[in-house]
C-alpha cells in the first residue's frame, strides 16, 4: 500500500495533514518522537515486507471491503496512514505470527497455515483470479481418495462483550469463502489432483486481551457469561453461542462470482458514502481526507 503520508502526532503539533515517510523515519530515531510507535511498528504499518494483494485483487476481505474505496484506489486517489488507527490492523498480524508457530493440536495430521491460494471464477467480465490466504488449515485425516479439513480464522478484536453471542455476519461470509478456496485449491497444492476435500468443520476465534470466544459450525456453543452474585461463589451466567451457517460449493461459486462483478463495476462508479453502522470503520480507512472531501462536494 503506497501512502502519501503519515498523519501523526508530530504533524499535528506542526498543524499539518501529514508528514512524509521521509520524515517519519527521522522523527523516530529521536528517543523523544511524540507518538507511542517505535520504528519497528511503524516499519511494519507503513507495509515494508508487506506482501498482500492491493485493494484490485480478489480476495474475501477485499470483497468484503468498501466499494466506495475500490473507485478511489482505482482512480489514485491519495492514502494517509494513521498509526492510531493501524494498531488494530497490526495487533492482528502480530498475533497471527503467534499462531503460525504454535504446535500441532490433538487429532491435527499436518496443517497449513497462510499460505496463498488461488483458482479462477468465471464472471460476466470473463475469468477473474480469486485469491485467499486462510489463517489456519487442520489435515484432520488423508487417505487415497479424500482429506478432511477444518478451517479456522483468527479475529483480533477490542472487546469481546457478554452480548456477543453470533460470529459476525461479514466473518462468516468471509470463512465460508476460504473454505470454498481450499475445496478448489487444495488437491493442486497437496500434488494430488483428484483428490477430494471435504471441509468438516469451519470455526472462527475472536480473541481479546483478556477472553477468548469460538464459533463453529458443526455445532453451538456454551460460553460463560457475566459473574453472578454473589461474586464469592465463582459462578457465571451461560451464554449460547449460535452456530455458524457453512454454505454449500453452489451458494458459494454465485456468491463470490457476484461479488467479483460488483467489485469489477465499483472501480469506474463511485459509491455513495456509507452511513449509520456501515459507517463504524470509515475512521479507520486510509481514503477517509479523500472520501470526505468528495462527500462534501456531493459525490
Amino acid at each position: 500500500m503506497a501512502y502519501k503520508g503519515i498523519q501523526c502526532d508530530r504533524a499535528r503539533k506542526l498543524h499539518r495533514v501529514s508528514m512524509t515517510r521521509e520524515e517519519c523515519n527521522e522523527c523516530v530515531q529521536d528517543p523523544a518522537h511524540p507518538c507511542p510507535f517505535n520504528a519497528k511498528m511503524l516499519a511494519m504499518m507503513w507495509g515494508d515486507g508487506d506482501h498482500e494483494p492491493n485493494l484490485q485483487t480478489f480476495s474475501p476481505t477485499r470483497l468484503m471491503g468498501c466499494p466506495r474505496a475500490k473507485y478511489l484506489d482505482a482512480h489514485k486517489y491519495s492514502q494517509y496512514l494513521d498509526p492510531y488507527k493501524k494498531w488494530n490492523a497490526l495487533r492482528g498480524t502480530m498475533a497471527h505470527g503467534f499462531f503460525e508457530n504454535a504446535p500441532l493440536a490433538p487429532g491435527v495430521e499436518f496443517e497449513i497455515t497462510e499460505e496463498r491460494l488461488e483458482t479462477i471464477i468465471y464472471t460476466a467480465f470473463g475469468p477473474q483470479k480469486f485469491v485467499g490466504k486462510p489463517d489456519l488449515v487442520e489435515v484432520l485425516y488423508v487417505d487415497e481418495t479424500k482429506v478432511v479439513v477444518k478451517l479456522t480464522d483468527w479475529k483480533s478484536t477490542k472487546e469481546v462483550s457478554h452480548d456477543f453471542t453470533e460470529a459476525k455476519e461479514d466473518h462468516q461470509k468471509q470463512v465460508n469463502m476460504y473454505a470454498y478456496l481450499l475445496a478448489r485449491t487444495l488437491p493442486e497444492y497437496l500434488g494430488r489432483p483428484n483428490l477430494q476435500v471435504i471441509v468438516d468443520e469451519l470455526e472462527i476465534v475472536y480473541f481479546d486481551m483478556g477472553k477468548v470466544r469460538r464459533f463453529n459450525s458443526k455445532c453451538s456453543l456454551i460460553d460463560r457469561g457475566k459473574l453472578l452474585t454473589p461474586r464469592s461463589a465463582g459462578r457465571y451466567a451461560e451464554l449460547e453461542l449460535m452456530q455458524i451457517q457453512h454454505k454449500d460449493m453452489e451458494f458459494m461459486h454465485d456468491f463470490i462470482a457476484t461479488l467479483i462483478e460488483d467489485a469489477i463495476e465499483a472501480r469506474d462508479n463511485l459509491a455513495p458514502a456509507y452511513e449509520g453502522d456501515k459507517a463504524r470503520l470509515c475512521p479507520y480507512c486510509p481514503f477517509q481526507i479523500e472520501c470526505v472531501a468528495l462527500a462534501m462536494e456531493g459525490r
